[in-house]
């Protein structure tokens, strides 16, 4: 069986792409600004100073990447801090609508008592109302049917007794109904009232906990920004010091055009997350142009020397070589449901039937060996 042959044409007609050799594009990071919330952008905004200032053209001394080092380690101080009062609030939230749900639950029991009471006291109440009337009907001549139905004057006072105790003890009964029916509204006002207080601080506990959210937010934008221009520092920190040692094997010293090109580089490969992703990063788009075939890898021996975009060749950046691609394009790189973002910045692979040639990060990312089969999207900025 022959070798298995890239499936792109001859010629390659490839939409705009990031050009290595332009100046730095503000873009991504006015796309970062407007990810934050309102709330969060003055948390960030020193940082985004640093970012900026790490990506001009001036040598990055060891001493700033130490900086950069603190700056992160501080950032994620106060980012752990945030977090921290963030969960408090969460846990007093939950408490305060633990507690609003049982204050509702009593309102809602006492409620259904109050309704029993008034229908046991409106029962009661009738029935008193319907023996006074009684009463008043029979009028005076009530007591001389009692005395003649009477056997003795004994028997007279005790049935005389027992009418008046009985409208006694209605009366009683009522006024015992009156009053726990008060009591029980006494209660269902003050649950009311306490109800009313937590519903209070429970919308006052969210409001704080959404600007807590926002400022968390805002602190883990401002941890991703400082890492950014740590990792960028380092890298051009390590590119500087390639180029201080010159080129190996007895060659000349890298030239100036070299040396720009590997910062221009670092300030593209800053913008997106060069590296193992999940899919297309936020701010990319695919252009609907698709590699397949076979890919293989360099590193060793090519370490320090210039690539095709002039910039100087790292194995350990997210990079590739293309022999057609134009230098700048940006590929998203799939191999056994593994994917990494790869900037194209050389020439290759020049062995017949290869379509790529990876870094050895890049190849490492995919878990890819010596030679594997790839497919990678061709991606445009949006």
């Amino acid at each position: 069986m022959g070798p298995i042959r890239s499936r792109i044409p001859p010629r390659i007609s490839v939409s705009p792409h990031i050009d290595p050799f332009r100046g730095l594009q503000m873009r991504p990071l006015l796309q970062l600004r407007n990810m934050i919330s309102k709330g969060a952008r003055l948390v960030t905004l020193s940082v985004l100073q640093l970012v900026l200032v790490s990506v001009s053209m001036a040598p990055v001394a060891a001493d700033e990447v130490e900086d950069a080092r603190r700056e992160v380690e501080r950032v994620q101080s106060e980012v752990a801090a945030v977090r921290r009062q963030y969960d408090l609030l969460v846990n007093q939230v939950n408490e305060a609508q633990a507690d609003l749900d049982t204050r509702q639950s009593q309102i809602v029991n006492l409620t259904l008592e109050l309704n029993r009471k008034q229908e046991l006291l409106n029962q009661r109440s009738a029935e008193f109302a319907s023996r006074v009337r009684e009463t008043y009907k029979e009028g005076p001549d009530s007591e001389v049917r009692i005395f003649l139905a009477s056997e003795s004057l004994g028997e007279f006072w005790a049935a005389r007794r027992y009418v008046a105790a009985r409208l006694q003890r209605d009366r009683e009964l009522l006024a015992e109904l009156q009053a726990e029916q008060d009591d029980l509204e006494l209660i269902s006002g003050q649950l009311e009232s306490g109800r009313a207080a937590i519903q209070s601080q429970l919308e006052a506990l969210a409001d704080l906990l959404g600007q807590t959210q926002e400022l968390l937010a805002g602190s883990e934008a401002a941890l991703a920004a400082s890492q950014a221009d740590l990792q960028v520092k380092e890298e051009m920190r390590k590119a500087m010091e390639i180029l201080n040692r010159g080129s190996p094997g007895g060659r000349r010293p890298v030239s100036e055009k070299h040396r720009r090109a590997t910062e221009n580089q670092s300030e593209i490969m800053k913008r997106y997350p060069f590296g193992p992703v999940a899919g297309i990063p936020e701010g990319l788009i695919p252009t609907g142009e698709i590699v397949e075939g076979i890919a293989s890898w360099y590193g060793p021996g090519f370490n320090g020397l210039p690539t095709a975009s002039g910039a100087i060749y790292d194995e350990s950046l997210y990079t590739c070589a293309s022999k057609e691609l134009p230098l700048g394009t940006i590929l998203l790189v799939t191999y056994k449901g593994r994917s990494v973002l790869l900037l194209v910045n050389d020439r290759g692979p020049f062995v017949k039937g290869r379509v790529l040639d990876l870094s050895r990060a890049a190849k490492d990312a995919i878990g890819m060996g010596g030679l594997g089969y790839v497919s990678a999207q061709v991606l445009e900025e949006q």
